[in-house]
């Protein structure tokens, strides 16, 4: 890679930091039109129509696309279905943790999951599906339309 470029897996873990920090502040509009996420364009789109006389309505927006990554990710757990998923309770409990700003480690820890093992990684699953569904929501992602 040349030097100043960033690789696209940098960029995916910078987008997903940047989801769970928006969904961990979801309650605070002011920390949230801080967010360098608010600088997308579909955000800004609805900051504009949604919240056209609001000093923080691009704060405001972002919360509504983190309210919807949120209600999605809920929706997927819940209908999870084995064999995608070992056990759904584990799923609820490792979004519940990161709602809560905690961490997949923590959750895993109070569930008994061992760090090692792939049930602890299948964890990972429910990250992946809130930072999906932001991305898709804001138009960074496009949705498979065989999915």
């Amino acid at each position: 890679m040349q030097p100043g470029m960033v690789s696209t897996h940098s960029k995916a873990q910078d987008a997903g930091r940047l989801v769970l920090e928006a969904v961990r502040n979801r309650e605070d509009t002011e920390v949230l039109a801080r967010s360098p996420l608010v600088t997308l364009s579909s955000i800004q789109e609805r900051a504009r129509l949604a919240y056209p006389r609001q000093p923080l309505g691009a704060g405001l927006a972002l919360r509504d696309f983190v309210a919807e990554c949120i209600a999605a990710a809920e929706a997927d757990v819940a209908g999870a279905v084995p064999p995608v998923v070992e056990r759904a309770d584990d799923q609820r409990a490792v979004l519940d943790a990161l709602l809560e700003g905690r961490t997949i480690a923590s959750a895993a820890k109070l569930l008994g999951i061992p760090t090692s093992s792939q049930r602890f990684r299948n964890l990972y699953r429910v990250r992946y599906l809130l930072v999906r569904h932001f991305l898709q929501e804001t138009g960074v992602l496009h949705r498979n339309p065989a999915a």
